[in-house]
């Protein structure tokens, strides 16, 4: 016997495909209380996940912009991945607004962000994007330190910074060998760090799913717990 009758759960969910560990151990989780789930999921195909232990994985990102392209893109692999042990995705974001409103107090009336792309819109200041090449202003920047190379490419100088580098948010609470962080000084493929595994910031699903490979060699997870 595997597991009693009252410790099981019988789940009829035709969103879940049961070949996909990732998306049993998500569905999992919604029943704490059962060891063993037992799902008829897409196709009316049946399986199973007994005593749960999936891999939590922390995601970690700066926004805006919603959503997450990052946690988005972490999703969509786990969601195809028949060969990954069950992991479950825990967003962890920092918003860059919040962070401009902690470091300047008046808020600045000029605000630089990295691009039109990153979806920043401040109450009360004028917001230019630095990939349009505005015309220079008296303004702050709220970007990391490839902002700042740009901004000294186009105007030959440095600006006021507000740094919102994801390193700069890393630590024991946030980072470490469970966590997945994008770079913008990452061109292409996957760096591990440690306070994460990085990848770059238009980092494509061959590159997360390769740092996720990374992340579950580096850590072991079981399939269940003993």
């Amino acid at each position: 016997m595997l597991a009693p009758p009252n410790a099981c759960r019988y789940v009829v969910a035709p969103a879940i495909d049961t070949a996909v560990p990732s998306q049993l151990a998500r569905l999992a989780m919604e029943h704490p209380r059962a060891s063993c789930i037992v799902v008829e999921g897409r196709y009316s195909h049946v399986s199973f996940l007994l005593n749960p232990a999936p891999l939590v994985l922390n995601v970690f990102d700066v926004v805006p912009p919603f959503p997450s392209k990052l946690l988005d893109q972490v999703q969509r692999v786990l969601d195809m991945a028949e060969d990954l042990p069950p992991i479950v995705a825990v967003p962890s974001f920092v918003d860059s607004r919040e962070e401009l409103e902690r470091a300047c107090n008046p808020l600045p009336a000029e605000v630089l962000a990295p691009c039109r792309g990153a979806g920043v819109d401040i109450t009360g200041a004028n917001v230019s994007f630095l990939d349009e090449r505005p015309s220079k202003r008296d303004w702050i920047l709220l970007g990391c330190e490839r902002s700042q190379q740009i901004h000294r490419w186009f105007y030959g100088s440095t600006a006021p910074i507000v740094d919102i580098c994801p390193n700069r948010f890393l630590d024991g609470r946030l980072g470490g060998a469970q966590t997945i962080a994008r770079c913008c000084l990452i061109q292409e493929g996957v760096e591990e760090r440690s306070r994460a595994t990085y990848v770059p910031w238009g980092a494509s699903l061959a590159e997360v799913r390769e740092a996720i490979d990374r992340i579950v060699r580096k850590v072991g997870v079981p399939w269940t717990r003993t």
